[in-house]
Formats: structure tokens, C-alpha cells, sequence
């Protein structure tokens, strides 16, 4: 039972976190007429029915947080491939013991940069969490849980 459990959250969590960090909707903000959607690496800035996709260089000029950004949205791939093979290898009834740990670590690392992408955003007022937020934590969250059902599961006799 626990392997459906690892096999259907695993691909819960894998779209999660890889669309989380692929879609523009982390971070919104609106100046009058022109509205920004910020993502991990770029910006979508919109005025009326036209609109622009830019780098963040263009938005920010905070490397930092631009480093964050990149390395939130690698961390977003590898958790996403990497649980996406545990979801895999559980399907095929196969013990996974070093990549559920993997998973835990990707997942882990994945949060944190999602945090500090946050906390060094820069602090515009009229500047909200959008969508991709929290698809892209959730999918963090699965992931552990997926990693931590997958090591425990291991540890059961065959059967």
C-alpha cells in the first residue's frame, strides 16, 4: 500500500515543484497601469493587453537575489526529477533507499532557496505572493513526506 502512496504523491509532488518553479506567479506587483509578474529567472511586465518578458538582471540589480532565484529554480529541477524517479521506481516495485534520501536532500535544499529567494526580494509596497508560492512549497512538503514514506517503507520485510 505504502508503494501507491509513494508512486501517486511522488507525481503529486514532482508537477508541483517543477511548475512552482517554472511559472512566472511568485511574486506580483502593480504600479498603476503597469503590472509585474516575477518569477524565478524572469519577469513578465505588462501594461495594458501588451506584454514583455525580461530577465531579472532588468527588474533588480541585486545579484544576490538573482543567484537565488537560479539556484531555487535548479533545485525545482533536480526535486522534480528526482522525486519523479522515486515515484517510478516505487511503481515497479523497486527499494529505492539512496534516492528516497536524495529526494530528501533535493527537497530540503529546494525549500531553503525558495525562502531566501523570498526574504531577499526586493520590498516594493503593493508586492504579494502569487500562485507559484505555494505549488512550489507544497511540492517541497510532498517531496519529504514522499522520501520519508519511501526509507520507512524500506525497511519492511518484502510482501
Amino acid at each position: 500500500m505504502y508503494r501507491v502512496f509513494i508512486a501517486v504523491i511522488g507525481l503529486t509532488a514532482s508537477g508541483l515543484i517543477l511548475l512552482g518553479g517554472m511559472t512566472m506567479g511568485w511574486l506580483t506587483y502593480n504600479s498603476g497601469a503597469m503590472r509585474s509578474s516575477i518569477g524565478l529567472r524572469s519577469v513578465e511586465m505588462c501594461r495594458a493587453d501588451e506584454c514583455t518578458y525580461r530577465p531579472l538582471e532588468q527588474f533588480e540589480r541585486d545579484v544576490g537575489w538573482i543567484r537565488t532565484g537560479v539556484a531555487a529554480y535548479t533545485a525545482a529541477l533536480l526535486t522534480g526529477g528526482i522525486v519523479l524517479a522515486l515515484a517510478l521506481t516505487a511503481a515497479l516495485r523497486r527499494r529505492q533507499n539512496l534516492l528516497a534520501k536524495t529526494a530528501l536532500v533535493a527537497a530540503g535544499s529546494a525549500a531553503v532557496t525558495g525562502m531566501l529567494f523570498i526574504a531577499a526580494s526586493p520590498q516594493y509596497s503593493g508586492m504579494q505572493f502569487d500562485y507559484s508560492v505555494f505549488m512550489y512549497f507544497v511540492g517541497s512538503v510532498l517531496s519529504v513526506a514522499v522520501g520519508i514514506t519511501s526509507i520507512i517503507g524500506a525497511r519492511r520485510p518484502p510482501g
